[in-house]
């Protein structure tokens, strides 16, 4: 095996000053800076809000409201993603329905209506500050603020809870 072959560098032992230590200075604040820069185009071209992965630079949202405005960028694009899907998922659940229907299923066929949620927890406050004002300003009834406030409730627990809100506006 030749010296050439090995992956190492001749050395000369009368060679002085001899050698000891190799030192490398990777300088990797570069390396950083442009993954970063990376990353930042990545959720540019991906249209994700930085928020939605933990990389904001200004801080934690406060509220369901701050958080919903920092993640406005990807919520605008699942409501286009949503417009894409909706027709071809209302299809295949028809069509699921009218293949269940021919093996038997005592039932007609329906187009369903399919209801989106941007996937974000509902805020209470903001939906019951919400109501206050349609409320207030005559937009809404006190039974439809209930039943949106509360989709859980049956009609009975609204009609109950609404006539309990009345006896205490007439007290």
């Amino acid at each position: 095996m030749a010296l050439e072959d090995l992956e190492v560098i001749p050395f000369d032992p009368q060679f002085r000053p001899r050698p000891e230590y190799l030192t490398w200075d990777a300088h990797l604040t570069a390396a950083f800076t442009e993954i970063d820069r990376l990353l930042e185009m990545i959720l540019l071209v991906s249209e994700s809000a930085p928020a939605m992965f933990g990389l904001e630079k200004y801080g934690i949202a406060e509220s369901g409201r701050a958080l919903k405005y920092r993640l406005l960028r990807t919520l605008a694009k699942i409501a286009r993603k949503r417009a894409y899907f909706s027709t071809g998922l209302r299809q295949a659940l028809y069509l699921a329905q009218c293949c269940e229907a021919l093996h038997g299923a005592r039932y007609t066929p329906e187009y369903p209506e399919v209801e989106w949620n941007d996937g974000l927890p509902n805020d209470a406050r903001e939906a019951a500050d919400i109501e206050h004002i349609l409320l207030a300003a005559g937009a809404t009834s006190l039974r439809g603020s209930l039943e949106r406030l509360h989709p859980d409730w049956t009609p009975e627990q609204v009609t109950r809870e609404e006539g309990l809100i009345r006896e205490k506006v007439t007290v």
